[in-house]
């Protein structure tokens, strides 16, 4: 209980200070733009190199690095927006990803297709956010249909959730999850029927 005797000098304690980088935090249901996403991704390296090289996420914008993620993943506008700034920001600072070209490097590609990036650890999160080959190689990984039924992982619905945000076409009508696997289903019996 609060005293409020003007006797009592004792102040709260301040809140600390975690930023590291400017740029707004999100509203609950963040739509990433192409803007945002540009400016994301130039924050994103201005706090590369103001932790000497760590890439980590600022504080108070996990949800935003991972809204803006899911959507590169659906949407090639803000993909092409942000792994721009990404790699203009490398150049400006003389430096490479940290990831890229690193093929040890193993991407947690099932379980972000199972669970989206959600589920990924700050380390993770922060490792594949300022790579642009791996944001990249990711959206191919969710948007190519495998050679084989094996190779296939279904995406979790937070990939269909997000492809109905952006997809007019399926408004009102079939989710893009049904449509999607319509299509799984009419592949994998042409290729039963191919190779018997």
């Amino acid at each position: 209980m609060m005293n409020n005797d003007p006797r009592n000098t004792r102040q709260p304690a301040a809140e600390p200070n975690h930023e590291t980088t400017a740029g707004p935090v999100p509203k609950v249901g963040f739509t990433p733009t192409v803007e945002s996403s540009s400016q994301l991704g130039e924050d994103l390296i201005t706090n590369w190199v103001g932790n000497g090289g760590a890439p980590r996420v600022p504080a108070n914008r996990r949800d935003e690095v991972v809204a803006t993620l899911t959507r590169c993943m659906v949407d090639d506008q803000v993909l092409a927006a942000y792994a721009g700034a990404l790699e203009s920001g490398w150049i400006e600072h003389g430096g490479r990803s940290p990831i890229a070209g690193y093929p040890s490097y193993e991407l947690p590609e099932e379980q972000i297709v199972r669970d989206g990036f959600t589920a990924l650890d700050e380390r993770a999160l922060g490792d594949i956010a300022v790579c642009p080959s791996a944001v990249r190689a990711l959206r191919d990984v969710l948007r190519t249909v495998p050679a084989t039924v094996e190779e296939f992982v279904d995406p979790g619905d937070w990939f269909y959730d997000e492809l109905d945000k952006v997809d007019p076409n399926v408004q009102g009508t079939k989710s893009t999850r049904e449509i999607a696997t319509e299509a799984l289903t009419a592949l994998l019996a042409q290729k039963l029927n191919e190779n018997p």
